[in-house]
């Protein structure tokens, strides 16, 4: 029995002490004569294609040499997200089969062929594993007793490649209408994920030059047929960002690309619109370039900070010299707001949203924000320029109301009026009122007194404030019930409209006007309403008392007023309160009642200054209807008869006097308060001598 000798070929296996038995064995030269009997009997050098996959049945697996990795014939290799990555494990270790063959009486060496496959032999022992052979790497596969393997094998996780000599391939290699890399100083296992080959990036996947994604120790690339693309790339409907700095890893979170920035969401596709990233949000337009700045969102205002990677902002911000509060979901804050419980207030006009400071006055009430709190609003007791205030639980600020300051004014009165300008000033003590006197002491007052802007009267007596109406020397004013100060203007009490002088304070009677209206109080004060007759002549007060003027509908039907209220009755004398002239004289001619009026005065002011019974134009011969004016005048006209004193207000169209006989002073034809006329509008002689005698060039005539 011999006992083989285990040598290093230089494939990492572990190096063992030769040792000889010097016992000659007969089945020695039973397996020399064997191998020699093979030797003369084998086939050229090839074999037959083995898929060898290590650590499965000690079968073999067929597979066609021709076929891309992964797919055994009968079985298969399953590709995941790790096919890219780098497999790397240490080269299988040395091994070695004694031969079993008695009939070899030598030892046997180098390759042998046993009719199936090809073995290789070193000092009558048989190698299996991964075994460098005259520089070659061959795979030996130790399922088979170590059969030389050819085409796809998986070893310890990684994929090789033998050719028909059985030699693993190295380098480039296309194989089943794909390329592959094998990597010599791999032990010439198929590279995976991003390579460097000679200088040039590839991505290499399981099926060879990848086409699409691939991930290598963590980072994503692109690849086409193999080449690592860098720049923007779209696929699908997104965009992504395949860094050239860094070797076309797709990159996420913001990147600046040229002079804008973008974002890019963990699985690297580009934003559009609103993006988060766990902690704050973007906002991209629809190039993909993150917004800066001022940006209108639906109608929503958002300030995306460009110092701040874009981000939009929340809270107080600055933005030049304005301050300015976005709420927590970025949108700009209008109006009333409140941040942190405290209440502040936005410009809300054009939305400028500018946060106010100091005074605010906001629906008749002031607020006051303070300057130093970034205009929060102020509630109870504050201070402003040396002048003392109160806010209510509303915030607003007391104004023209007594206000409880025990214990923060001198003399610890109960109450302090805030006045008109809504500082606190006075004392109400014990049921009497207090001014402050030239010493600047609070002093006990008595009759009419100022306090905070506001006029008060104190009871001579007993100095307690006034309530109510209030007769003083002969006026009556009305004091405020809860307050005690003089009102002015407008008051309702008891169902009626009162109205207080605002300088003075005392009730109004009569006439008055009031924001451009008349309005009229009886002797008691009170304001009228309806139809009113002064002196004879009709007026009509509306709803609110305002005095009508012009055109109003009373009951049902059209009224004319004219501009001092006055009602006109005449149904002509309003209708002319519709019309200009070119001078301060009109002419109305109404044709069916054969009356001209004459007025005197301007556009709805009117007056009547002299009516005529006249004659117009009978029915085949009417007179015009319209708007005319004087442009020409004659002493008399006629063939057969003689008209005199004419007035031509339009073509043939005239005033003039009754037709006469021809050269006396005989009227032809008196007829008058009737259409009879060949369209001209008679007068008797007298009346249409004054109209030639008086009314100019350029008046208006209207012809109804």
């Amino acid at each position: 029995m011999i006992c083989c000798k285990a040598v290093d070929i230089g494939l990492g296996g572990p190096e063992m002490n030769a040792r000889i038995d010097h016992r000659i064995c007969w089945r020695v030269i039973r397996l020399m004569l064997f191998s020699a009997l093979l030797s003369v009997t084998a086939p050229a050098f090839s074999c037959t294609a083995y898929a060898v996959e290590e650590g499965a049945d000690n079968g073999v697996v067929e597979r066609d040499s021709t076929g891309g990795p992964g797919a055994l014939v009968g079985g298969g290799c399953s590709q995941d997200s790790s096919d890219c990555a780098d497999k790397t494990t240490e080269d299988s270790s040395l091994q070695v089969v004694e031969s079993h063959d008695p009939s070899t009486t030598e030892q046997l060496s180098g390759w042998q062929w046993n009719g199936l496959s090809w073995y290789y032999y070193l000092d009558g022992c048989r190698l299996t594993g991964m075994q460098n052979i005259d520089d070659s790497l061959y795979y030996l596969d130790p399922a088979r007793d170590g059969a030389m393997s050819c085409g796809w094998i998986f070893t310890e996780n990684k994929w090789y490649y033998a050719g028909p000599s059985g030699a693993l391939a190295s380098g480039w290699q296309f194989i089943g209408d794909q390329w592959y890399w094998f990597d010599s100083l791999n032990s010439c296992s198929m590279a995976t994920g991003r390579r460097v080959i000679d200088g040039h990036p590839y991505l290499l996947g399981t099926y060879g030059l990848i086409n699409g994604w691939c991930l290598d120790n963590g980072l994503w690339y692109w690849g086409s047929n193999g080449e690592v693309l860098t720049g923007w790339l779209q696929t699908g409907n997104n965009w992504y960002w395949l860094d050239p700095a860094n070797d076309g890893v797709m990159s996420r979170g913001i990147v600046s690309v040229g002079s804008s920035r973008y974002y890019l969401s963990n699985s690297g596709a580009m934003a559009v619109g609103w993006a988060f990233d766990g902690t704050d949000w973007y906002y991209a337009d629809g190039s993909g370039a993150l917004a800066s700045g001022w940006r209108l969102v639906n109608g929503v205002w958002y300030w995306l900070d460009v110092a701040n990677d874009n981000r939009m902002a929340t809270g107080f911000f600055v933005i030049g010299s304005n301050q300015y509060h976005f709420s927590s979901t970025g949108a700009l804050s209008l109006g009333w707001f409140m941040s942190d419980g405290d209440w502040y207030y936005a410009e809300p006009s054009h939305a400028s949203g500018i946060v106010k400071a100091g005074w605010l006055k906001d629906n008749s009430q002031y607020y006051y924000l303070d300057p130093a709190a970034d205009g929060k609003m102020l509630l109870g007791h504050f201070s402003v320029n040396g002048k003392s205030y109160y806010a209510k639980a509303s915030g607003a600020v007391a104004c023209r109301e007594w206000v409880d300051v025990q214990g923060s004014v001198q003399d610890e009165p109960s109450k302090a009026f805030a006045g008109s300008d809504c500082s606190l000033c006075g004392a109400l003590r014990s049921g009497k009122l207090f001014t402050t006197n030239g010493d600047g002491e609070l002093a006990e007052a008595h009759g009419f007194v100022t306090l905070g802007g506001c006029k008060f009267y104190a009871d001579p007596t007993d100095g307690s404030p006034c309530a109510g109406w209030k007769n003083v020397n002969g006026k009556w004013y009305f004091f405020d019930e809860t307050a005690g100060y003089a009102r002015s203007g407008w008051l309702y009490k008891d169902g009626s409209w009162f109205y207080l002088d605002p300088s003075t304070y005392v009730m109004k009677t009569g006439w008055v006007s009031v924001n451009g209206s008349w309005y009229y109080l009886n002797s008691s004060g009170y304001m009228q309403t309806g139809w009113l007759n002064l002196g004879g002549t009709w007026y009509w007060l509306d709803a609110s008392g305002a005095m009508a003027t012009g055109w109003r509908v009373v009951d049902g039907s059209w009224n004319y007023f004219m501009a001092n209220g006055a009602w006109v009755s005449d149904y002509m004398d309003a209708k002319a309160q519709s019309y200009s002239s070119n001078t301060n004289w009109l002419i109305l001619v109404d044709t069916s009642r054969c009356v001209t009026s004459i007025y005197t005065g301007s556009w709805n002011n009117w007056s009547l200054n002299r009516r005529y019974v006249c004659s117009t134009g009978k029915a085949s011969t009417p007179t015009v209807i319209g708007e005319y004016q004087v442009y020409g005048k004659g002493y008399s006209f006629g063939h057969g008869y003689t008209c005199y004193y004419y007035t031509q207000f339009y073509g043939d169209y005239l005033f003039h006097s009754s037709p006469y006989y021809v050269n006396s002073n005989r009227v032809m034809d008196p007829t008058m308060g009737v259409p009879s006329s060949a369209g001209c509008v008679r007068l008797e002689i007298q009346n249409a001598k004054w109209i030639y005698d008086n009314i100019p060039y350029g008046t208006k005539v209207v012809t109804y």
